[in-house]
């Protein structure tokens, strides 16, 4: 038998819900205070991931990939 649902979301402790995302994205709007900046330091050009706004910005739920590394790690500094 195969189980699907085995340690959904193991060794992830961060909360994706909509309070923790705004408080994300105001987080990198006083950090970066221009949506450019935040592509220049991202460096979302190079994968075509550029942002047009900071509401754009999400989190790809509960899953330890991520398409760009530093979402993870700005995250974890805001918190």
């Amino acid at each position: 038998m195969w189980h699907i649902n085995n340690e959904y979301a193991c060794h992830m402790s961060e909360c994706y819900s909509d309070y923790p995302l705004q408080a994300f994205r105001k987080w990198l709007l006083n950090r970066y205070e221009h949506i450019d900046e935040l592509n220049e330091r991202w460096g979302t050009n190079f994968w075509s991931q550029r942002y047009n706004s900071f509401e754009e910005i999400t989190f790809s739920g509960n899953t330890p990939d991520e398409a760009n590394h530093l979402i993870i790690i700005n995250h974890n500094e805001a918190n």
